[in-house]
């Protein structure tokens, strides 16, 4: 009748559940997974690629003018 004698649900109030898993090949993950994150590691990985080979971090887009002007040439 109180919240102080409330007791709060907990792991052992919830009934079994039971998953299955199964890959779809639909993604290009290695289990078929897909999402946002695949195309934002993807294109930060040539930007610290770019910075490894010419020594200067653009920021993104990786496009020829950036990397002209990030070496002082454009």
């Amino acid at each position: 009748m109180n919240l102080i004698e409330y007791k709060k649900p907990t792991i052992l109030d919830v009934s079994p559940v039971d998953s299955i898993f199964f890959e779809t090949r639909s993604g290009n993950a290695a289990s078929g997974g897909s999402g946002i994150s695949h195309s934002l590691a993807s294109a930060h990985l040539v930007i610290g690629a770019l910075q490894n080979a010419i020594g200067k971090w653009i920021d993104p887009p990786a496009t020829p003018d950036n990397v002209l002007s990030a070496l002082g040439k454009g």
